[in-house]
Order: C-alpha cells, then sequence, then structure tokens
C-alpha cells in the first residue's frame, strides 16, 4: 500500500489538507449522469419518477451497510445503456446519507477532465467519502493506458487504507467495457489493465436489462407516478427504464433522419468506437461528415447542411435527452480553441456501434482525425484501431502524426510495421531520427534492429545504452546475445553486473532459460537462485518449474507458497492443480477459491477441466460461465479444445454460441478456427474478416494463414507485409518513412 502511494506521488499527484467532494445535499443527480425522465402531458413535482427496487438494489444495499460499518468496500453496475445504472448508486447514496446523516461527501472527478482531476486529487481523499466514478472506462481505460492504471493503483490503495476509511466507490459499466477492463490479455499481448483487474474483482453487480413480469404488473396496477404505469404499459420487452430515458424515441429518430443528420451522428459513433473520449469536436464532425454521404445525397444536401444536421440531432426526444448534446467550452484565461464540442447519447452510441461494427469508416474520417486530434494519446489510440484491423497505411499516418505531437510510443510501433514490411531502411531512419533523446525505449528498438541484421558490435553498444536507462528486455537480450556469439562469460559478468547495479535480473533469468534449453538444469537452477537472492520472487516460478521436471513436488509446493507469499497470487492456481494431482482435492479447491478471490480466473479452467474429464459437462460449463461473468474466457477455449479432440464439433460450437453472451469478438474467432480446423477455408475466412473488422488483435495474421492454406500465397505474403485497403482488399505497399 505504501509503495502504491509513493508510486502516485512520483507521477505528480499532489496531497494537501483539504479533501476533495461536497456534501451529499449539494448534488442533483441529473448532474451525475441519471438519465432525465420522458415527459407527459401530465405536471410532475419531480425530473425522476418513484424509484423501484430491484434485485441488484438489495446486493448494493448490503454493500452500503458495510461501508456503515466501517469498511471500505467498491461496487460496479454492469449492464447495458439506460437500464438504471446510475439511478440505483444514486438510490444508494441516497440510503447511506440517510442512515447517517451529515456525515458523508461525495466526490466527482470530472474537472479539468475525469482523468486529470482523478489523477490530481484522488491522493486527497479522506474517510467518510462517496467515490463516484459514473461510467468506469473513463477513468480506467483512458487514451493513456498509464494513467488509468494509476487511477486505479490509487483506488486500490484508498480501499486498503485503513486511516482514510471508510469510503464507497461507485461505478459503472455497459457489459463490454466491463469486458475489455478484466479480461486476462493473450501472452503475446501487452497487459494495458492490471491495476484495473485487480481493483475490479469481486466488485461486479449485473443489473437485468428488463423488469420482470411480476414487475410490469406491479408498476400498472400500483404505481402513483403516471409516467411508470406509462412505461410499464407500452415498454417492449420489460424495457422500462430504457422507455423512461426515451431511448425508443432516440433510435427512432436515429434512424428516420436526413442523409445529412445521420451522417453526423455516424460520425459520432465511429469516434467513440474507434477510441475517442465522449466529448467530441464539431470540427471533427464537420470535416468527417461528407463522406459518409454519397454524391446523390451530398449533392442534395442544403447550403446549411451541416447547421440543419445539428439542429435536428440537437432536438430533446420527449424532453429527456438527445441524439447529440452540445457541450459549450467555459472561457479559459489562457485562451485556446472555444469551438464546441457533442456528446453522443449513450444509447444510441450503443446501438449504432453494433450496427456499424463490421464498417470500416470511410477516408474523410481518417483524414479528419490527423487533421482535427492534437493529443498524442488519442490519436496513438486510434492509430491502434486502424492497425488492428489491418488498415497499416490509415495507422501510419496517424502514428507519424502521434510522433509529431511528442509520442515515442508511437516510433516503436511504427518500426513494428515497417518491420513487418521487410522495410528496415525506414525503421531505422525513425529511429535515428530521435536517438538524441536518449530514451531506453527507441535505443532498445534500433538495438533490436541492428541485432537482427547481423552488426552484433552496434546491437551490443545499444542494447548496454538502453539497458543502463532501464529497459529490462535489453538485458535480457544482450545476455543471449553474448551467449549466441560464443561469449558466454561475458554474459554471465553482464547478467550479474545488471542485478547487482542496475537492479535488473533479466540476464539472470534469461541465463536459467537459455541454460535449460540447452539441458543443463543444475546451471539453470543456480542463475534462477541468484535472481531470487536479487530480488526476483518470480524466479521462484521458475526455479519451482525447474524442481518439478526433477520431480521434487515437496520443493515444488514450497516454492510456490513463497511466490505466494511474495505476492505472485496467480501461483495458487499452480498450487491448486499441484495438490489436485496428489489427489488433495479438499486442499485443491480452497486454493482455487483464494485465487478466484484475488482475481485470478484461470483456476475456473483448472477445475472445469478436471470436471469435464469426470464427465460431469454440466458443471464444467457452469464454471465456464463463472469465469465469463469476470471476463476470462480461458475456460471456455479450454473446453472447446476438449470437445474438438473428442471429435465434437457441434458441442464445441455450441459452446462458442455461449461464450459470445460474454466476448463476441473472442467467440468469432474460435468460431473460424473450428471452421479452418474441419477444411471449410471460405467460412473461416469469412469469419476472420468479420473479427478484422471488429479490431481483433492477430486476426489480419489469421487471414494471412487461411491465404496460404487456400493456395494464394501472393494474397498471404501482401496481406502480411502491407495489410488491407480500405475496401478490406490486399493492400500493395506502404508509405515509406524517408517519403513522407
Amino acid at each position: 500500500m505504501a509503495a502504491w502511494r509513493r508510486a502516485l506521488s512520483n507521477e505528480g499527484i499532489r496531497t494537501t489538507a483539504s479533501p476533495p467532494g461536497s456534501r451529499i445535499e449539494a448534488y442533483d443527480p441529473l448532474s451525475l449522469g441519471v438519465h432525465r425522465c420522458i415527459k407527459l402531458n401530465n405536471p410532475h413535482k419531480s425530473e425522476l419518477p418513484p424509484y423501484v427496487e430491484r434485485e441488484h438494489d438489495s446486493r448494493l444495499r448490503d454493500i452500503v451497510d458495510d461501508v456503515i460499518q466501517g469498511e471500505s468496500r467498491m461496487a460496479t453496475l454492469v449492464a447495458g445503456s439506460s437500464t438504471g445504472k446510475t439511478r440505483a448508486c444514486w438510490e444508494a447514496v441516497l440510503y447511506l446519507n440517510e442512515r447517517q446523516p451529515g456525515r458523508w461527501r461525495l466526490w466527482h472527478p470530472y474537472s479539468p477532465s475525469h482523468v486529470d482531476s482523478a489523477l490530481e486529487k484522488l491522493d486527497r481523499v479522506g474517510p467518510y467519502t462517496v467515490v463516484w466514478l459514473n461510467e468506469v472506462r473513463r477513468y480506467l481505460a483512458p487514451t493513456d493506458p498509464a494513467a488509468g492504471e494509476r487511477i486505479a493503483a490509487g483506488l486500490r490503495c484508498l480501499l486498503n487504507s485503513p486511516d482514510r476509511g471508510p469510503v464507497l466507490v461507485l461505478t459503472t459499466a455497459w457489459r463490454e467495457h466491463w469486458n475489455d477492463l478484466v479480461r486476462q490479455p493473450s501472452r503475446d499481448r501487452p497487459d494495458l489493465y492490471s491495476q484495473a483487474r485487480e481493483l475490479l474483482a469481486e466488485t461486479c453487480i449485473e443489473v437485468a436489462e428488463s423488469f420482470t413480469v411480476e414487475e410490469l404488473a406491479t408498476l400498472r396496477t400500483r404505481a402513483e407516478d403516471p409516467r411508470l404505469r406509462h412505461a410499464a404499459e407500452r415498454t417492449d420487452g420489460g424495457r422500462v427504464t430504457q422507455y423512461l430515458a426515451a431511448a425508443p424515441e432516440l433510435e427512432n429518430k436515429y434512424r428516420l433522419a436526413e442523409p445529412p443528420a445521420r451522417a453526423v451522428v455516424d460520425v459520432a459513433i465511429d469516434a467513440r468506437r474507434l477510441g475517442h473520449p465522449s466529448d467530441i469536436p464539431r470540427d471533427l464532425l464537420e470535416k468527417a461528415a461528407h463522406g459518409y454521404l454519397d454524391d446523390h445525397e451530398w449533392n442534395r444536401a442544403p447550403d446549411d447542411w451541416l447547421g440543419e444536421a445539428l439542429r435536428y440531432a440537437s432536438e430533446e426526444c420527449r424532453g429527456a435527452v438527445s441524439l447529440l448534446t452540445r457541450i459549450r467550452p467555459r472561457p479559459h484565461p489562457a485562451g485556446g480553441n472555444d469551438r464546441p464540442s457533442y456528446r453522443l447519447a449513450d444509447h444510441v452510441e450503443q446501438i449504432g456501434s453494433r450496427e456499424r461494427a463490421l464498417r470500416f469508416p470511410p477516408a474523410s474520417f481518417w483524414d479528419s482525425v490527423a487533421d482535427v486530434v492534437e493529443d498524442p494519446s488519442l490519436l496513438f489510440t486510434i492509430a491502434r484501431h486502424a492497425d488492428n484491423r489491418g488498415r497499416y497505411q490509415r495507422a501510419i499516418a496517424l502514428y507519424l502524426r502521434a510522433v509529431s505531437k511528442g509520442s515515442m510510443r508511437a516510433v516503436t510501433q511504427l518500426v513494428r510495421m515497417w518491420e513487418r514490411a521487410e522495410d528496415a531502411a525506414s525503421a531505422e531512419a525513425i529511429c535515428i531520427e530521435f536517438l538524441d533523446r536518449a530514451d531506453p525505449d527507441i535505443l532498445y528498438v534500433l538495438a533490436r534492429l541492428r541485432h537482427r541484421g547481423g552488426d552484433f558490435g552496434a546491437a551490443e553498444a545499444l542494447y548496454r545504452q538502453a539497458a543502463e536507462g532501464g529497459r529490462g528486455e535489453a538485458v535480457e537480450d544482450l545476455t543471449d546475445l553474448l551467449c549466441r556469439v560464443g561469449r558466454r562469460v561475458e554474459a554471465e559478468e553482464f547478467a550479474a553486473y545488471a542485478a547487482k547495479l542496475l537492479k535488473r535480473t533479466h540476464g539472470l533469468v534469461r541465463m536459467a532459460q537459455l541454460l535449460e534449453k540447452a539441458g543443463d538444469l543444475a546451471g539453470a537452477e543456480k542463475f534462477c537462485r541468484k535472481a531470487i537472492g536479487n530480488g526476483n520472487s518470480s524466479a521462484l516460478i521458475r526455479l519451482a518449474r525447474l524442481r518439478k521436471k526433477a520431480g521434487d513436488l515437496s520443493a515444488v509446493e514450497h516454492l510456490y507458497r513463497q511466490a505466494v507469499d511474495s505476492g505472485h497470487t496467480g501461483v495458487l492456481v499452480s498450487l491448486a492443480d499441484l495438490r489436485e494431482r496428489l489427489g488433495d482435492f479438499a486442499s485443491a479447491e480452497l486454493l482455487y477459491q483464494q485465487a478466484v478471490e484475488k482475481g485470478h480466473y484461470g483456476a475456473f479452467a483448472n477445475r472445469a477441466r478436471r470436471h469435464y474429464q469426470l464427465n460431469d459437462h454440466a458443471l464444467a460449463e457452469q464454471l465456464a460461465r463463472q469465469a465469463a461473468k469476470y471476463g476470462d474466457l480461458r475456460t471456455y477455449g479450454k473446453l472447446i479444445r476438449l470437445r474438438l479432440r473428442s471429435g465434437d464439433r457441434e458441442g464445441a460450437e455450441r459452446l462458442c454460441g455461449q461464450a459470445a453472451e460474454y466476448d463476441q469478438d473472442w467467440a468469432l474467432t474460435r468460431l473460424a478456427d473450428i471452421r479452418a480446423h474441419d477444411g471449410d477455408t471460405a467460412g473461416a475466412e469469412k469469419l476472420t474478416r468479420q473479427a478484422i473488422e471488429l479490431g481483433v488483435p492477430g486476426a489480419v495474421e489469421r487471414l494471412a494463414k487461411l491465404r496460404e492454406r487456400a493456395h494464394d500465397p501472393a494474397a498471404a505474403y501482401r496481406i502480411k507485409r502491407f495489410g488491407l485497403d480500405d475496401s478490406g482488399r490486399p493492400a500493395t505497399s506502404l508509405p515509406r518513412y524517408l517519403e513522407v
């Protein structure tokens, strides 16, 4: 906890005496994100109808009761748009204030931005504070992932600091955003949300999308407020809260819009689904919208087409909400851009994102982003979306724009892209241009380029500079290079030097890996123990693996327990698996439960595998569903593989369908794998192309492999090197750095 607080202070969070927030009575629920209610002809005393409690409210109230007893707790209400998540949080705050009147304050960080406010004031939050984080992805998944991780770490510190409690942290999330935050990344992908995942573990409260038949009947006959009766009588499928928030009217207004108005809203939808923050500049809407209109629509548009489109989109639906809400910038002493922005209605964002999910935005969108957006982190984020969709030309243009705004992350991404395109000259040129900054990431990337090009002398010098600058992978790669050129003694000396003086044990671990691969298990153990002696507790896990190969299971268990005590709680899964293999099922179950409580949902996969092998398929699938609720689909992946091995394709596809309820993108790629496994290359390619348009990482590489299977090596080669053009065909080239 102290380390988290120091880390936050090092990132510039200021500590002062005054805690943030105001008395609860000072807040208007509408200002906190509670949806306005539709207006009928009847006058109403309140903007909001009386609250109708449902199942999730009792769970939320239990958490509030814990807080009243002095505990610090966090709850995340998860469901789709306009389902009552934020209103439920507000009612919980009122209940808290009713039980302990005047004692609590509420802090809603949002100005000058959600992220800036949270980073600036989080370390000042004191006891008896409700931290209100409506739409949690604003805080934990901003365009700069490092900022989100600092906020998550700060919240963990707050919740685990007895001297700062009790506090209540209330958050909301759409299901897809929750999955993004809590999903374990694949091994070849960066872990952007490790702190967020730890923070959110065990905080999910699901909110039903619709009212039950019994609840509807009660509203129709007993509700005193005519708005509730009106909604209960007319709602489709029990979606009362959506009806009260004017969601059906919004959807109709969107679908019936004239082409220019529809185009403006579609620009906003694409901007949001590709990572733009909620406030979308008018400039972006204006410059991109023409590309969403065909020639006939563009020629028929009136001279003031943008003004008319924005007026239509800004009109309120039944007094509740509009397609786009104008955000007027406040005057700023330093001046700056005073042009307004617009905020997209979240219900329209949700339905629009789903309907436009397989559409790649037109050229005008990408050109406008490059022209309008100034934030390097946002440029990087949108570039990654183009990158994941195989549109490497679009990605390069935005990465270059991000570089011009100071993003060194974008330099490393460009190097990767040009390496893949076999354009070593461009990759080296951009590194050399920024070499004077002595950035360890740039030094490391250039070292890797020289290493691959066979210039070992230059690579060695650059690796040393990057290691001195703090890039741990440089220690590992230089150790590897020295060993491979026959300088093992120097490799060992450098690894020891890096561990002792640079506090980087990567070289010692790499020596252990190389010796293990060469069959020298005793030598590998020696370097593992050196790494452990230099403070690398993760080397305990590698040493346990070596002891396992030697058959020393008692040592394995001892090392696992040491690793857990050192903070590597994910090892609880391995420890449980070991106890299970030794026949101690009671201890195994207890350890699996402890792992889940710590947020390590791989425990479900191991338990599901065991129950599947015992022919208890129903329980195995139940465990898969439990893991999926936390965003972890590895259990489904394991069960799907077991089904395929047994020849049960139908069962594997059924499991894909279940998984799709939690993550459509993941399920799509697994279904494509099943098609490819059965030799249905055309079917696999169709699904893979859908995955590409959804931005599923790795889908472009899968498409290249499928083209190889279809005996089309030319297309496969072009896709690997150059990606796709805007229409989805294999591209033929990429811009060179020296030419742009």
